[in-house]
């Protein structure tokens, strides 16, 4: 039985790309949250902002490198 396949596609990444990049943050924001209870800092505040910083970036710019590989093969 061959059942069709369904395939999820927008054409902008962006919209994904804003996805990832949120959930790459708040997970690194709650991973940086538990190290921090483990190994105290002096300023909170700068290192959960460092990390939301480069967290987004990061997934923001990972999943649109992926888009762009994926769709010129």
């Amino acid at each position: 039985m061959n059942t069709p396949t369904t395939r999820t596609t927008t054409g902008s990444p962006f919209g994904g790309a804003l996805t990832a990049g949120i959930i790459s943050l708040i997970v690194n924001l709650i991973v940086a949250y538990a190290i921090s209870m483990i190994f105290p800092t002096l300023d909170l505040g700068w290192a959960l902002t460092l990390v939301a910083i480069t967290s987004l970036f990061a997934g923001f710019f990972g999943y649109y490198g992926a888009y762009r590989q994926t769709h010129t093969l």
